[in-house]
């Protein structure tokens, strides 16, 4: 198993890598669409839909993030500020507001309209977040994106070695409160790190690192979120497409959030 998890990592560590420096901005376009299409079939499972429901469910936000690429100005090349900031404002509004309720309420039998809803908010706009980040630099999207990574890494090393005390146990009884502030230390570190070496956000240093620690934090909640909902939904995985790790959602849960929020938090004209 765990060779079968490295070598699908690799895989698609050489694709993303691959779609990030070679494609035009069509084709990135396309690209997102793709994994945002995929990421909706699997999220569709959270609300217990059948074949024909996870159809219309994926035309649904596909068509929902082209409209919103279009209605930005992200499918031109002429973003739109104030548009992005009530696209991004409607995501962060969701995961600082909505889904920490719902973490704290666990519906037992949530509605199939209200997970839907949901999901229909989380995919649109981590696709607008993906297309606009990479539109201002690859290496800018990288440095939000591995603030997941690092937070995941970090909080699975320390909850392994010194975790004590649940998290959620309702929710993810494997997750620490020791790992979780290990994740937020760890991305702490990575920030100062990173920011010492490259000048890829005008931001004092104290703020670039509290902003790195929000999106840490805010990670471990996509985290669990995504955990909750498969629970609610009495399932595994959130899919079988990727050998060894599940589905779409189970490697991009915490990013879902982080995106959105980071493309936020960047200062515009």
């Amino acid at each position: 198993m765990l060779r079968t998890r490295i070598i699908t990592a690799l895989v698609l560590g050489v694709i993303l890598l691959a779609a990030l420096f070679l494609l035009p901005p069509t084709g990135w376009m396309m690209f997102v669409a793709g994994i945002v299409a995929i990421a909706a079939w699997e999220w569709a499972g959270f609300a217990r839909m059948g074949r024909a429901g996870r159809i219309v469910f994926v035309a649904i936000v596909v068509a929902t993030l082209a409209a919103a690429l279009a209605w930005t100005g992200l499918a031109t090349g002429q973003p739109d500020p104030a548009k992005l900031r009530i696209a991004y404002g409607s995501a962060a509004g969701m995961w600082l507001v909505a889904v920490p309720w719902w973490l704290r309420v666990l519906p037992r039998d949530p509605s199939a309209w209200l997970v839907s809803a949901a999901g229909l908010v989380a995919l649109v706009c981590t696709g607008l977040a993906i297309v606009d980040l990479r539109a201002i630099g690859v290496g800018p999207l990288l440095a939000v994106m591995s603030i997941a990574w690092v937070a995941d890494v970090t909080a699975y090393f320390v909850g392994k070695g010194l975790g004590r005390r649940k998290l959620a146990p309702a929710i993810s009884p494997g997750k620490t409160i020791e790992g979780a502030l290990g994740a937020l230390a760890g991305v702490a570190i990575y920030a100062v790190g990173l920011l010492s070496a490259f000048a890829l956000v005008a931001a004092p240093l104290a703020i670039a690192v509290l902003a790195a620690i929000l999106l840490g934090a805010i990670s471990i909640v996509g985290d669990l979120f995504e955990s909750a909902l498969k629970r609610q939904a009495g399932l595994k995985d959130s899919g079988r497409i990727l050998p060894g790790h599940g589905g779409v959602l189970d490697r991009i849960d915490a990013l879902l959030p982080i995106l959105p929020l980071a493309a936020l938090l960047l200062p515009r004209a």
